[in-house]
């Protein structure tokens, strides 16, 4: 396929994708840019993060069609963003509590992609400090730097704004956790849109719908949608032992080699249960196995 070649072009780097329209920044600002049909008949599905080249249709406009996405460093299957620096997971330390069930998920994908990642225990002020020790302690263990925050007492927002600095940051979670609330207090001219947790349902609205960067002026961080359910992206059942950090002390010192870590005798893994393995995380790694298994 041929192109004029007195069409401008231009670097550029995907900000939000919303039905084929993508919104695109580069040194020039921002433009609206449909793909090349050549990327549906491939397979290849444009992603928030994404770095591309663009040929200006109409300037006036603002509008062009993407070329070419240039190689990707990294790829997030869920939530789904390219050439990610850092993952930022908030959970809700109360309103709603913890779904460790969903929490784990979340954790194991990222962990699968291979991709930095950190917790922020937010909403700390409604929380006990048994369970925010106890969670600090758990997922620490498991080798996750986690951030206690809070909005109303801008407690860890400084923290976690200098540990995203220079950096694409993603930030995930469930709806509910206050992740538009956090992002707002750390760079307040994002101006999100944040929301209440229902009290009749104990979740969180929906108040992001799609994954969306935003220049912090020191890097780039993406608001992502919250969920209520998310599945496993692509992993395999015997991955599953590699995506719990904690297991890997013991893997090597089970009886059998190939030890599944859920029935087997002499498991080495099950001998830390509570230990240096966390009860909670290894009775979702349970849960999960089987899910994979089936």
């Amino acid at each position: 396929m041929s192109y004029n070649m007195d069409v401008k072009t231009l670097d550029v780097r995907i900000i939000k994708g919303v039905g084929g329209l993508y919104t695109v920044v580069s040194e020039a600002g921002l433009y609206r840019a449909r793909a090349r049909g050549l990327f549906r008949k491939e397979k290849i599905t444009p992603l928030p993060g994404d770095l591309c080249r663009m040929a200006v249709v109409d300037e006036p406009t603002k509008s062009g069609y993407l070329t070419d996405i240039l190689p990707r460093r990294s790829e997030l299957a869920r939530p789904r963003a390219a050439n990610v620096d850092l993952v930022v997971v908030v959970a809700a330390a109360a309103r709603p509590d913890v779904n460790h069930d969903m929490l784990n998920r979340l954790l194991v994908n990222i962990e699968c992609a291979g991709l930095p990642l950190m917790i922020a225990l937010n909403k700390t002020d409604l929380a006990d400090r048994a369970f925010t020790e106890r969670f600090l302690a758990d997922y620490g263990r498991a080798g996750y730097p986690v951030c206690p925050t809070s909005v109303p007492e801008r407690r860890g927002v400084d923290t976690l704004k200098a540990l995203m600095a220079g950096k694409f940051c993603v930030v995930a979670g469930p709806s509910g956790a206050g992740k538009s609330s956090l992002l707002s207090a750390a760079f307040p001219g994002l101006a999100l849109k944040t929301g209440e947790v229902s009290e009749k349902i104990g979740r969180g609205r929906h108040t992001t719908r799609h994954t969306e960067l935003f220049d912090t002026g020191r890097g780039f961080v993406a608001d992502t949608p919250g969920f209520t359910r998310t599945a496993f992206a692509g992993i395999r059942r015997g991955e599953l032992a590699g995506c719990f950090p904690e297991f890997a002390p013991f893997t090597g010192v089970c009886r059998f080699a190939d030890c599944a870590h859920v029935s087997e005798p002499d498991c080495a893994v099950k001998a830390e249960i509570g230990a240096g393995v966390p009860r909670e995380r290894y009775e979702c790694y349970k849960r999960f196995y089987q899910e994979l298994t089936e």
